[in-house]
């Protein structure tokens, strides 16, 4: 009885195994598949738009703010008001125009992602 029990055990745990080994097979195919330069490509068009624009950069748990003055190959540069940064366009995950009100003046917002 007890071999019985490990047995369905042992299955059900080596399912949940290979059901997660699966995922992470496609999350890493889908990682080079926009290494290749699908991704990357569209994230380089549109971003253009954005080019002298004052804008907030969202790179996964950390955001920078600056204006964006160049974008080459699959970096970004952003002069911020310490100096400029170069930025990998793989990282970014969001991209924004800088809020403003109504009168066309920077939102409160700027005291939050100062650095």
């Amino acid at each position: 009885m007890d071999f019985i029990f490990l047995y369905v055990f042992f299955i059900v745990i080596l399912c949940i195994y290979l059901q997660r080994r699966r995922r992470i097979h496609q999350i890493i195919r889908k990682h080079i598949k926009m290494k290749k330069g699908k991704g990357i490509i569209n994230m380089n068009e549109l971003m253009h738009k954005y080019i002298g624009k004052e804008v907030i950069i969202y790179t996964g748990l950390s955001s920078v703010s600056g204006t964006l003055t160049k974008i080459e190959d699959s970096w970004a540069e952003l002069e911020t008001a310490t100096g400029s940064q170069i930025l990998n366009l793989e990282y970014i995950s969001r991209i924004r125009e800088y809020p403003r009100n109504k009168k066309g003046k920077k939102s409160s917002l700027r005291a939050i992602f100062e650095e």
